[in-house]
């Protein structure tokens, strides 16, 4: 019996960039400001080794017009808008991460994607705060799961 290969895996999480104020959250598109903000993660992303991945995001006009922008940059093969990102928490982001397999990107929303990030690194989500509009942390992790405190952060950029 053959034993699984132990494949590393990357994760990127990016928040959306800043977005114009609304009443329609869902429709709130990116501001100008936030446009540019797009614009230099498309360039960080660039300059980073990724793995090609699937690209993941949230419904909402300000995360699908972040993910357009950096689509090319990050080597996504596939793109995916998936409704469970947007309001999620730490445990519906998880199910999102564990229902698709190999590299992914996942453009989200703040509470869940800095508790996630916490959670993926400490295996605490707890009150982290530190992921501001347009922010990407470029995580590893040494086997194919997403276990909670098992990702490495790599890198961290934020506009």
């Amino acid at each position: 019996m053959n034993k699984p290969l132990n494949v590393d895996r990357q994760i990127i999480l990016c928040r959306h960039a800043h977005a114009d104020p609304g009443t329609d959250d869902r429709a709130r598109a990116l501001s100008v400001a936030g446009r540019q903000q797009a614009e230099r993660c498309a360039a960080w992303l660039a300059e980073h080794p990724l793995r090609q991945s699937t690209l993941l995001y949230s419904p909402a006009k300000r995360a699908q017009e972040t993910a357009e922008a950096i689509a090319a940059s990050a080597q996504a093969s596939a793109r995916l808008q998936v409704d469970a990102i947007y309001e999620a928490s730490v445990s519906d982001l998880l199910k999102v991460l564990e229902a698709h397999s190999g590299h992914l990107l996942l453009v989200g929303h703040n509470p869940g994607l800095e508790s996630l990030l916490a959670f993926l690194c400490t295996g605490q989500s707890g009150s982290f705060r530190g992921m501001s509009p347009g922010s990407i942390a470029l995580l590893h992790f040494s086997g194919p799961e997403c276990t909670p405190g098992g990702a490495k952060l790599q890198a961290f950029f934020s506009p």
